[in-house]
C-alpha cells in the first residue's frame, strides 16, 4: 500500500511511525505525527505499515486518526441527526467518537434533537476545526455542467419549497424535485436516485423520479412484470390507484406506472379490471 498524505476531515493513508501507550503515531507532512488511539490500532500493525484513517481534531483542537468510517467528509453533504443542543450551536451524530459541530450562526434555523439536518462538511481555516454548515446554497454550483435531460442523478433532500422538494444533485448542484414529482412521503435527508427532467436558461435543474421519454420509460416494463410474478400474478392497483399504493409495490410514480401497463396491455401481457393488474404471460 503507497502511503500519502492529504487534509484534515479526509481519509489518508499514512505509516505508523512508533508506540506509545496511548496507541500509535503515524507520519504527518514532512515532521509531524498524529495520534491513532489504541482501540483502533490493529492488532498485527508494526512500525512502518500503511494504515488507511480518517484525520480530524479531537475536543482540544489536537490532531487524531481513527479507522471509523465518518458519514461525510470534508467537501461533501451528509444528512446527519442532532444529538445535542447548546447556546452556541448543536452537534450533530458523524459516525464518529467526536459529534460534528454546527456553530449556531451556521445554521438555517434552530436546530432540534432528534431532528435530522443536511450540512456541508467544511474545514475551519482559522480553528483547523472539521465543523458542519447548514445554509447550503453557497456551496452549490450556480450552473448544471455536464447534465443533460434524462441523465440518471443521485439526489441528497435538504428542504422544502412551496413548490417542492430542494435536493442536492451529484453533491454539486441544486434541483427541484417538483410536489407532483415526488409521488411519495419525502424526507429531508432522503437519498434517492432521479432524472433530468430539464435544465432551465439560468441553470437550475428540474428533477423528476422517473427516466425521461417513452423509449426511457419502456425499459422499466420489466419492473412490473417482475413484481407481478413475485405476488402470484396479481397486484390489487391499477390506473385509478392512489399514488402511494403504486408507488409502495412498484417504486414508480403513478405517471409512469399508467403508461406502462397501457404498454403491457396493448402487448397482451396483462389484464387490467376494476380489481386490479392480471398477469397473462411473460414479457418476451
Amino acid at each position: 500500500m503507497e502511503c500519502q498524505v492529504f487534509d484534515i476531515g479526509r481519509r489518508n493513508t499514512l505509516t505508523i511511525t512508533r508506540f506509545s501507550s496511548p496507541g500509535a503515531y503515524l507520519a504527518w507532512g514532512e515532521d509531524g505525527e498524529v495520534l491513532l488511539p489504541g482501540k483502533f490500532v490493529p492488532a498485527d500493525a508494526a512500525a512502518g505499515d500503511c494504515l488507511a484513517v480518517f484525520i480530524y481534531t479531537d475536543s482540544e483542537d489536537r490532531l487524531v486518526a481513527t479507522t471509523q468510517q465518518p458519514y461525510g467528509m470534508v467537501g461533501e453533504f451528509a444528512s446527519l441527526t442532532c444529538v445535542k443542543v447548546t447556546s452556541f450551536g448543536a452537534f450533530l451524530d458523524w459516525g464518529l467518537d467526536k459529534d460534528l459541530f454546527v456553530p449556531r450562526m451556521c445554521q438555517a434555523g434552530p436546530m432540534r434533537e432528534g431532528q435530522r439536518y443536511v450540512v456541508y462538511i467544511s474545514l475551519d481555516e482559522v480553528s483547523g476545526r472539521v465543523i458542519g454548515l447548514a445554509k447550503l446554497q453557497r456551496f452549490l454550483e450556480e450552473r448544471a455542467e455536464g447534465l443533460s435531460r434524462g441523465d440518471a442523478v443521485e439526489l441528497l433532500i435538504w428542504d422544502r419549497s412551496d413548490l417542492g422538494y430542494k435536493a442536492v444533485v451529484n453533491n454539486r448542484f441544486s434541483g427541484l424535485l417538483y410536489e407532483d414529482q415526488g409521488h411519495r412521503n419525502i424526507r429531508r435527508g432522503d437519498r434517492l436516485t432521479g432524472y433530468v427532467a430539464g435544465i432551465r436558461p439560468d441553470g437550475k435543474i428540474d428533477l423528476s423520479l422517473s427516466p425521461q421519454g417513452y423509449d426511457d420509460l419502456i425499459n422499466l416494463t420489466p419492473v412490473i412484470v417482475e413484481t407481478l410474478k413475485k405476488a402470484g400474478g396479481f397486484l390489487p392497483c391499477n390506473a385509478k390507484s392512489d399514488p402511494e399504493l403504486i408507488q409502495e409495490h412498484f417504486g414508480m410514480s403513478k405517471k409512469a406506472f399508467k403508461k406502462l401497463i397501457g404498454a403491457l396491455y396493448k402487448g397482451r401481457i396483462i389484464t387490467v379490471d376494476d380489481r386490479g393488474i392480471h398477469l397473462v404471460k411473460p414479457a418476451d
